[in-house]
Formats: C-alpha cells, sequence, structure tokens
C-alpha cells in the first residue's frame, strides 16, 4: 500500500477540522437555548403625579386705552413710537390747546340749548295730550253725525254721491290728512259746493286757521241751490277738515319718537361738552401712562396741528331732514342715534396703548370643564419658549361652538362638538407673547401623592379595553402579562391604582408580538418614573 505523502495529510487533517467546526456550529445553533427578544426593563416605583390640562389659546387685550386729540389741537412733543413698551406714570405726549380754548364754551352752549329745547317739548307735550283727547271725541261725534247727513243726502238725491272730483288743493289736503280718493274731505265738500275754484280757495283758508264763522255757508249753499241737509253736511265737513288738522298738529307735539329725537339730541350734546372738557383737560396737562403696557397706536406728529379729517377721517355732514323725519316715522331709532351721535363728535384717535395684562383665550370640553375653576394657576408658554406664571379669571357660563383643541380631547376623554370659553390672565407678557397669536397653556388640575408610577410607554391595551403589563421573572428569564387599574396622567406617566406591586419590574416598551410567558434577554433595567413624574 502507497504511503500518504506528509502534505495530503496535513491537507485532509485541516478539511477535517473545518468540517467538524462548521457542523459544530450549526449544532449549536440548532440546540441551544432560546434566550428571547433583548428589552428595556423598568422598575415600579412611588412618586407624585400631577395631571396636567394642555391646550393653546390665543392672546388678546384685555385693557386698552385710547387717548383722544380735539381737532386743532398743535402737538408739542411725542416721546414714544409703535411698538415702545412703558410703565406706569410715564409722559407720553404733550400739547399747546390755545388755539382750541373756545370750542368748550360752544360745546356748552349748545349742550344747554339742546336741553332747553327738549324741555320745551315735553312741557308742550304734555298740555297737547290733553288737547288732542278733546280733538280726538269732537272728530268721533262730527264723523257720526256726518254719517247720518250723508245718507239724508244720498236719498235726497236718490244715489250715492260722486266723491271723485278732485283738484290741487284736494290732493294736498288728502296727502296731509294721509287719506285716500274715496274719502278724500276735500273732494267731498268740492262736490258738495260745486267743485268751483271759489269754493275750493275758501275750503284752503278754512284749512288754514280761518274761523268757520267768517263763511255764509248757508247763504252760499243756499245761492247754489243745496238743501239744509246738504249746507250742514258742508259746514260739518269744513270742521271736520279743520279738526282733524288740529288733531295732526297735537300728535306731532305729543310724538314719543319725536320727544325721543330731542332726548337723544339733548343728550349727545351734554356728553360731547362732559367729553371735550375732559380731552382738553388731559391735552392741556400731557398725556401719561396709566399702567404698564405697550404702545399699539401713534397717530399724531411733533409740531404738527392735528387734522380730524385728513388724520382720522372725522368729516361730518349737515343733517338731512327728512332723512331724520324718514327715520323717525319707521321707528329705525338705532340709524338717528348713530346719525345725532356723529354730529356731536369731535374728539379723535391719536394714540392707543395696550395695558398689562394681556389674557388667553381658548375653550374646553365638557369633561375638562369640571377641572378648571376660578383663579386656578396656570402657565403660559410663549414662541420664544419662555414660560410665564398666569391665572384663571374668567370661565363663560354658556357653552359655544368649541374651537381649540387640548390633548384630553384627542387621548377620548373630551368628544363635544362645543365647549366653554377659559380665559387666563398674563400679568407680565414678554415682547414674544403678541395680541392674535397662540400661546401653549398649561393647567395643573389634579395631584396624587406618594403612587405607583409606570411609564405610558409601558402600556398595552386590548381589544376590550383593558390594559395590561409584562411583569419580568428574574429567575426564569420569562414575562408574565397582568392587567392593571390606572388613575391619573401627567403626559408621560401613569398612575397604577392595582394589578402591580412596588418594586416589580416591567417592560418598558414591549413588542406587539411579545405574549405572556415569552423568554427575553435584558439589555438593561432603569430605576423607574419617580423623578420625572411630575
Amino acid at each position: 500500500m502507497k504511503k500518504m505523502s506528509k502534505k495530503k495529510k496535513i491537507t485532509l487533517t485541516v478539511s477535517l477540522v473545518v468540517i467538524l467546526a462548521v457542523v459544530g456550529g450549526v449544532l449549536y445553533y440548532v440546540l441551544k437555548p432560546d434566550e428571547g427578544s433583548k428589552v428595556t426593563l423598568t422598575k415600579v416605583t412611588r412618586g407624585n403625579i400631577t395631571q396636567k390640562l394642555e391646550t393653546s389659546g390665543t392672546v388678546e387685550s384685555a385693557n386698552q386705552s385710547s387717548f383722544t386729540v380735539l381737532q386743532g389741537t398743535r402737538v408739542d412733543e411725542v416721546f414714544v413710537r409703535v411698538g415702545d413698551k412703558v410703565e406706569k406714570g410715564q409722559l407720553l405726549a404733550t400739547f399747546d390747546t390755545s388755539s382750541i380754548s373756545g370750542m368748550l364754551g360752544e360745546k356748552k352752549k349748545a349742550y344747554e340749548s339742546a336741553k332747553k329745547a327738549y324741555n320745551n317739548f315735553v312741557a308742550t307735550a304734555s298740555d297737547s295730550t290733553d288737547d288732542l283727547a278733546e280733538v280726538s271725541k269732537q272728530v268721533k261725534a262730527l264723523e257720526a253725525e256726518m254719517k247720518e247727513l250723508q245718507a239724508v243726502v244720498d236719498k235726497q238725491q236718490g244715489k250715492a254721491s260722486d266723491s271723485s272730483t278732485e283738484n290741487e288743493t284736494g290732493n294736498k289736503l288728502r296727502k296731509f290728512l294721509g287719506l285716500d280718493n274715496s274719502n278724500s274731505l276735500l273732494g267731498r265738500i268740492s262736490n258738495l259746493l260745486g267743485g268751483n275754484s271759489a269754493s275750493s280757495s275758501m275750503v284752503s283758508k278754512i284749512l288754514s286757521g280761518e274761523s268757520l264763522s267768517s263763511f255764509d255757508i248757508s247763504s252760499l249753499g243756499a245761492a247754489l241751490g243745496k238743501t239744509e241737509e246738504e249746507q250742514k253736511l258742508i259746514s260739518d265737513t269744513l270742521e271736520l277738515a279743520q279738526l282733524k288738522a288740529k288733531q295732526l298738529v297735537l300728535q306731532t307735539q305729543t310724538s314719543t319718537s319725536l320727544e325721543s329725537v330731542y332726548k337723544l339730541v339733548y343728550e349727545n350734546a351734554e356728553k360731547a361738552y362732559k367729553e371735550a372738557e375732559k380731552t382738553i383737560s388731559l391735552l392741556e396737562n400731557g398725556w401719561y401712562a396709566e399702567n404698564d403696557g405697550i404702545v399699539r397706536e401713534v397717530n399724531i406728529t411733533a409740531g404738527a396741528v392735528y387734522d380730524g379729517n385728513k388724520n382720522a377721517g372725522s368729516g361730518k355732514s349737515p343733517i338731512d331732514v327728512s332723512t331724520l323725519l324718514g327715520m323717525i316715522s319707521s321707528g329705525s331709532t338705532s340709524d338717528i342715534s348713530s346719525l345725532i351721535s356723529g354730529l356731536f363728535s369731535d374728539a379723535t384717535g391719536g394714540m392707543v396703548i395696550e395695558y398689562y395684562p394681556f389674557e388667553v383665550s381658548f375653550v374646553v370640553g365638557k369633561y375638562d370643564v369640571s377641572k378648571v375653576h376660578m383663579d386656578q394657576p396656570a402657565k403660559i408658554t410663549s414662541v420664544s419658549g419662555r414660560e410665564l406664571d398666569g391665572q384663571i379669571v374668567y370661565i363663560s357660563p354658556v357653552a359655544t361652538a368649541e374651537s381649540s383643541i387640548n390633548i384630553s380631547s384627542l387621548l377620548g376623554s373630551s368628544g363635544s362638538s362645543s365647549g366653554i370659553e377659559v380665559r387666563v390672565s398674563v400679568p407680565e407678557p414678554d415682547e414674544s407673547v403678541i395680541i392674535g397669536f397662540d400661546v401653549d397653556v398649561s393647567i395643573d388640575v389634579e395631584t396624587s401623592e406618594n403612587v405607583l408610577l409606570v411609564p405610558m410607554s409601558a402600556l398595552q391595551y386590548s381589544a376590550d379595553g383593558k390594559v395590561h403589563v409584562f411583569v419580568y421573572n428574574e429567575s426564569k428569564k420569562t414575562i408574565t402579562q397582568k392587567e392593571i387599574k390606572t388613575g391619573l396622567f401627567n403626559g408621560e406617566s401613569y398612575e397604577v391604582l392595582s394589578g402591580i406591586e412596588e418594586g416589580d419590574v416591567i417592560v418598558k416598551s414591549p413588542m406587539t408580538t411579545m405574549k405572556d410567558g415569552d423568554r427575553i434577554t435584558v439589555r438593561t433595567i432603569e430605576k423607574g418614573t419617580a423623578n420625572n413624574a411630575e
């Protein structure tokens, strides 16, 4: 037998070693014990937890002040610009009021005149009320008498009287008395008297106030061939026309709408006088900031005479009497108020200051409204990231359409489509808290002390809504699924009411495929969540 060469022996030995190593590796991989997934564990510890209501709100002005200036005032100096922060008592601007010194006297005179006119109208209206009642009584009695006379005349003529004849005077009277063609008194008078120009002239004089005794109605009627009843009907018709004209005047004098206009003019004249007095006093002393705040508007220029029409568009138009009377008859008192108020308004905007505190407005749902209360502290985080102290100063008693979403709503604790408006005062805002912008709001609503805590990431939820965690068995290197009951939540950790105990070690972030009894490999064990539960 031929002996194997030394080289071949070495090659065969190496090959056997490699084969044995591969086989050994395969056998180890197949037969090695299952160590399970590598996970991070955390200990169940005790600590304090505070549940927060977190949302966003809009910054609003809570105390705006407008400094007004009268047209014709000379501006001496202006010490602030738009955007400047001001302190209480800081001088804002100074003025020369010598050019408007006579304005206050004119305002006072207008006010006294309007007051006198109103008092005179009220006195006249009181007297006219009694007269109107008497005249209305006479009109009613005369109309009844004329109805009987008309029946007699119609019977004498064998037909109903034709009241279609009209003339220019008749049209004017009809419009004045508010009568239609069929009831025109002057038309009936003209018919009874023959409808000639002489009768129309006579009627016009009577309506202007001339006494009926000045006219010989009987002789005129007899000359025209009128019966005694027709003559009486003519006389009564003319008397009725006079009474209705007087009734119309008295109704105007006792009109509550007209009285309200007189009163409106008087009240606005008084208001304009008092406001002008206050405005001139402020201008003479200079403008000073009433509180800490920020300058929003500056509409005056140092060294310039303030022109209200140019700077603020405060032009006035004279009263249109026909428009005013039309408003009275239609009952448009709000339009009248605006018109009259504008006539007496002289002061226009010169500077606007937004005083602190600002307010942040937001909406909470029906499940969260019970968690907030008046004077409750709040934290405001501005766009710069600075955290500011705030306090709840308003909770609306009426629900409105919800316009904001908070974290509780997203987690399902508030599903209402309506909510309650809440406002938080921010007494010391910085430059990043800007009116109209949103800021974050955080309110501590409930605190539990010395309770079991677990991180939110350790929880698993089953289809039936139950909450579970996986507890680690160190001796077996396995995990056990346990149901727990949770309490408060602070955005990171949950309070545990039952199901596990202090010192238990649980899987911090379990995979969805994990199940009861699985083996695991420990990557690390954290100390717990007590230190970051607040």
